[in-house]
């Protein structure tokens, strides 16, 4: 065999377009004859579904082949129009045939629908000062996420009020988002002070210092301040808005001195008195300066002294 494009095979597979000759010789009689044929390549449809492609949630895709004149179509579904809507996983392939020369052209493309990445937080979420809120909106390995404060941690633990929202995305690229809403109440500020001591007869105002607080003190009150007259421990519990703070102080009352120097006393000259204040290891301070529990004089007049 030989063709007039050179070849020497018995056939020629997809030849491209054009006259062929070919000559073919018996070889035992070396006799030959020839024959031609011309080859004629008819365009076919060519079209393009697009990429496989993730649709997310309840995401629809708009598959179309095109405006193709003179030509049929013929879609997965047997839908004979130029575009299919797909709402549902699948692998679609169409088909455009040529009317004038009967030549088709097809395509293929896989849709894949996924779900929303399921997440939830609580919508509102309240509580006292100092508490630490624990915001996890759910998720699988692999799971991005961004929430509004820019953090990409799965878990957030604000321990103060706003609006905290994250968008998380799957490993098919698909993304959901919820949020929740922090309130943080502050916590009363109730400060009795430090323990007291008092001497007896006086009294101590305690108070928890606003009036809005709802009260409960150690004696039961509900009044927001209380005057203490006698030794004890104190203790309140403020509360509003659902928060309450406490506090205690210790108050104690102390025996006044009983100090008697008698009403008047004499002596002879070149003789000496000595008074006594009593009340032994407290402070003394006499009318002259001296600091003793005992002091002896020789002159006439008024002395004071102040145990303490």
């Amino acid at each position: 065999f030989l063709w007039s494009n050179g070849d020497s095979t018995q056939t020629l597979t997809n030849p491209s377009a054009g006259f062929y000759v070919v000559k073919v010789t018996d070889t035992s009689t070396n006799c030959s004859t020839n024959d031609s044929v011309k080859v004629t390549y008819k365009a076919s449809p060519s079209f393009y579904l697009g990429s496989d492609r993730v649709l997310c949630g309840t995401n629809s895709v708009l598959l179309n082949a095109g405006t193709f004149t003179n030509g049929t179509y013929l879609w997965t579904n047997n839908s004979t129009i130029q575009t299919f809507a797909i709402n549902t996983s699948g692998t679609y392939w169409a088909k455009i045939t040529d009317t004038i020369n009967s030549c088709y052209g097809t395509d293929t493309v896989v849709v894949k629908i996924s779900a929303l990445p399921k997440i939830s937080l609580a919508k509102n979420q309240s509580g006292c000062s100092g508490t630490s809120f624990t915001l996890d909106p759910g998720g699988s390995n692999g799971f991005n996420y961004l929430w509004n404060n820019n953090d990409t941690n799965r878990i957030q633990t604000p321990t103060s009020s706003g609006l905290f929202s994250v968008t998380v995305t799957d490993t098919n690229n698909c993304s959901n988002n919820t949020s929740s809403n922090i309130t943080v109440y502050p916590s009363p500020t109730v400060n009795l002070g430090k323990d007291t001591n008092l001497c007896d007869g006086r009294s101590l105002l305690l108070s928890v210092g606003n009036p809005s607080y709802s009260v409960l003190w150690s004696n039961n009150s509900t009044s927001p301040a209380i005057s203490a007259k006698s030794s004890g421990s104190y203790s309140v519990s403020a509360t509003q808005s659902g928060c309450t703070s406490k506090d205690t102080v210790q108050v104690t009352f102390n025996a006044i001195p009983v100090v008697n120097l008698g009403s008047k006393s004499s002596i002879c000259s070149n003789d000496t008195l000595t008074l006594d204040a009593g009340n032994i290891g407290s402070k003394f301070k006499w009318s002259v300066g001296d600091t003793t529990q005992k002091l002896s004089i020789s002159k006439t007049g008024f002395y004071l002294v102040t145990v303490t």
